[in-house]
């Protein structure tokens, strides 16, 4: 957290702009056409070492004025916090690790700061050392604590450098939080050890730097996090028995009595789906479209998907939802014939087909409804609401690896009751977007509304690369932050585990899942940016390597750096989705070695 500094530096941009700090390594520069943006700073902490915590850092003879794109300057504000990541952090003397600082304005909006505006400094430099780009080099065992300071604010995080020999990872359930008892762990490339019943694993390892650190148990599936100087982490996992859950089977038949029948040459059409949980950010294809079945319209077999009515000749609607509590929205109206009987050809044509008649047709709306897995229940609806508010969306642009012929989907979603999230709203394009919703208060909830943009390479329901972005809707308003690139599994060998990915570097955290040709899942976490190097299997741990599946989630967040997550445990969406900012998705299979 933030405190006033003693010292009033520069004041702080309007727009705080998006960047990514200069790597040792990496050549520096500067490019108008990109969203990141690499630059020298002459802004460097002399400190003597023992230098106290609550010294000031030294004036700047000149405030640096940033600039947007356009090469600009733009007016000052104040900021209200300023947060400096990660904290908490336990490492051996020899590691070195980044930091992240992100500022928060009075209107609540997070932008990461980039160096060359902010000033760092260590409170014992005897223990650790932070140079002027936010790059820590610990040294020798002690605490120590680490400040950053910006825009007339300052924070501050704790470090822990401890004596080497012994890197201790807590293993719990994904689910419910708890220790797994007698769970294992190893360093990848040795044998595995046996914590014991608080779910504590020691492991002996005297490297300071980053190494592949796993954890799992006969019941779950292993966790590898992939090249961490943390040495003190909280590692949860998944249960295979949740991992092969079924969801819910849902149901049932529709009333039309409150939708428009439209003209002789329309047919009535509609959509049903259950709630989106933790975020809408944790949104599928598969959350609005489901699989097909064939249904026979005036003598003629047509494709649609499960959760796609029509009038007269498929008066139910089949889907699933997630275990747990949940509501169903839907939508039905006229659309013309020829659109239905000519077939819809994938999620991109349903999809069309609803947003291009969307302001004839009615929306619905159920809720109270729970189940566990397995479970089977009918859910009648009945749609009676017309859709004729708008919300302004601006849409990002496409990102590198789409076309350009890709139209994204923009979704509008209430908060309900329950804490998730109803669609109320739907809408397409790039740019400024209109997109219709039904009244706000139909759906019981808090209030808060939300609007998520979609695109998929190759069109919706594609099964490529995945990108979305989302942002709460103010005043029937809001901008939606820039797409992360796609993520893309570049190669991968069967035979020697070589992999290469790439990722966006704004992604904050990249969890992969892969699945072999047996059904056994490996579950997998990296920092975002390109990563490469050999895909380690947990010691005595049986995988199918011939056929593999693999899933890429990269998580763009407001907060948190991938050291603090991993360390404090925070991979999953729940534990996640109050601080995210874009999702990058790609599913990909690989046959033979």
């Amino acid at each position: 957290m933030s405190r006033p500094s003693c010292l009033l530096l520069c004041a702080v941009p309007a727009i705080l702009s998006f960047g990514c700090r200069d790597k040792p390594g990496l050549d520096t520069a500067e490019d108008t056409e990109s969203p990141y943006v690499y630059k020298d700073t002459d802004l460097v902490r002399e400190s003597p070492p023992g230098e106290s915590a609550e010294s000031e850092p030294p004036e700047e003879s000149e405030p640096p004025v940033d600039t947007v794109d356009t090469g600009e300057p733009i007016d000052p504000v104040t900021i209200d916090d300023l947060d400096l990541y990660p904290g908490d952090l336990a490492v051996f003397p020899g590691a070195t690790f980044d930091t992240r600082l992100v500022a928060t304005s009075l209107d609540a909006e997070r932008q990461d700061v980039l160096d060359q505006d902010a000033l760092y400094w260590s409170g014992d430099e005897a223990i650790a050392t932070i140079d002027e780009l936010g790059l820590v080099t610990a040294l020798a065992e002690g605490e120590v604590e680490l400040f950053a300071s910006h825009g007339g604010l300052e924070a501050s995080v704790a470090l822990s450098v401890i004596a080497p020999g012994v890197a201790e990872i807590t293993v719990v359930d994904a689910d419910s939080g708890l220790p797994i008892e007698a769970p294992w762990g190893a360093v990848a490339g040795s044998k595995r050890t046996t914590g014991d019943e608080a779910g504590v694993v020691q492991l002996a390892l005297e490297d300071p730097g980053p190494v592949n650190l796993q954890a799992w148990s006969g019941e779950h599936v292993p966790v590898t996090v992939m090249n961490t100087v943390s040495r003190r982490l909280v590692v949860p996992v998944r249960s295979l028995a949740s991992e092969q859950a079924a969801g819910i089977v849902t149901g049932g038949d529709v009333d039309y009595s409150g939708v428009d029948t439209g003209s002789f040459t329309d047919i009535v059409v509609g959509l049903a789906s259950a709630t989106l949980r933790t975020h809408p950010l944790t949104f599928d294809m598969s959350d609005l479209v489901a699989d097909d079945r064939i249904a026979s319209i005036w003598g003629v077999d047509v494709a649609l998907p499960g959760n796609l009515f029509v009038r007269s000749y498929v008066d139910d609607w089949q889907g699933r939802a997630r275990a747990g509590a949940f509501g169903v929205w839907s939508l039905a109206g006229p659309v013309p014939i020829d659109d239905i009987t000519a077939g819809l050809n994938g999620d991109a044509e349903v999809i069309e087909v609803l947003v291009d008649n969307l302001s004839a047709f009615s929306y619905g709306w159920s809720d109270g409804w729970a189940g566990v897995d397995g479970d089977e229940l009918d859910i009648p609806l009945a749609p009676a609401h017309s859709l004729d508010e708008l919300v302004q969306v601006e849409v990002p642009e496409l990102t590198l690896g789409f076309s350009g012929d890709e139209t994204p989907l923009v979704l509008v979603a209430d908060t309900t009751s329950e804490g998730d999230f109803g669609i109320v709203g739907l809408g397409s394009g790039l740019g400024t977007v209109q997109a219709l919703r039904v009244p706000t208060g139909v759906v019981p909830g808090t209030g808060e509304a939300w609007a998520l943009a979609v695109a998929q390479v190759g069109g919706l329901g594609s099964g490529y690369g995945l990108v979305s972005s989302a942002a709460p809707v103010e005043l029937e308003q809001a901008v939606l932050p820039a797409f992360q690139q796609v993520p893309t599994l570049d190669s991968f060998s069967g035979t020697a585990h070589d992999f290469a990915l790439s990722s966006d570097e704004r992604a904050t955290l990249v969890r992969v899942s892969v699945e072999g040709g047996g059904g056994e899942v490996m579950d997998f976490c990296f920092a975002g940016g390109v990563q490469s190097g050999e895909l380690p299997k947990p010691p005595g741990y049986s995988f199918s390597w011939g056929t593999t599946q693999w899933t890429l989630t990269a998580l763009e967040l407001t907060e948190g750096s991938f050291e603090g997550l991993i360390s404090s445990g925070a991979i999953w969406d729940d534990e996640l989705a109050p601080t995210l900012l874009s999702v990058g998705r790609m599913g990909m299979g690989f046959a033979g070695g």
